[in-house]
């Protein structure tokens, strides 16, 4: 099963986060800062889906992504959403993010429903097929 991996320095969105995608019925996972989710995804033998904010301190979103990149587990095993409150999200997609990464971008505020269908359909693109069939 594809677990959740929300990373932002905001507590109050984690934990809104947290509840809204087990409702959902997802596990889901926290992290503070990009350095803190590296290394749960490094230590994970689990898919998840990364929510990822892009302004926080220690390391950014961006910066984690790039991190990412560098390693193929990471970047081919889970799913990334880079999440921004920036008004022009497309200066965020890199050709080698998109062309690397099972990624998406998100701005925020963003309704319940847009982000769980966004990370439904990434639960379909990285998830083999035999085991998607339990996400329908």
């Amino acid at each position: 099963m594809v677990r959740i991996l929300i990373v932002d320095d905001d507590k109050a969105i984690r934990e809104m986060g947290r509840m809204m995608f087990e409702y959902a019925g997802y596990e889901v996972v926290e992290a503070k800062n990009g350095m803190e989710a590296l290394r749960i995804l490094r230590t994970s033998s689990e898919q998840f889906i990364v929510l990822l904010d892009l302004l926080m301190p220690t390391m950014n979103g961006l910066d984690m992504l790039q991190c990412v990149l560098a390693e193929p587990t990471l970047s081919k095993r889970h799913g990334y959403v880079l999440v921004t409150a920036s008004r022009d999200i497309s200066m965020f997609m890199s050709e080698r993010i998109n062309k690397t990464l099972t990624f998406a971008l998100m701005s925020k505020p963003f309704e319940m429903d847009a982000i769980l269908a966004l990370v439904g359909d990434i639960v379909q693109r990285i998830v083999p097929l035999e085991t998607a069939v339990a996400y329908c």
